[in-house]
């Protein structure tokens, strides 16, 4: 999961110019998401 959270990051705009609408709520739904990277996980936030 880091590998891929690392390769999106280094890859966003070039996702993000070749994405159609749809993928682009996806993405935005998934980075808007309260998350926290842990020791060896993605972890949601308690709010």
């Amino acid at each position: 999961m880091v590998m891929w959270v690392y390769d999106f990051t280094q890859n966003a705009v070039a996702i993000w110019r070749g994405s159609k609408m749809a993928m682009k709520q996806q993405i935005l739904r998934e980075i808007s998401l309260n998350r926290t990277m842990g020791a060896t996980s993605l972890c949601l936030e308690k709010i």
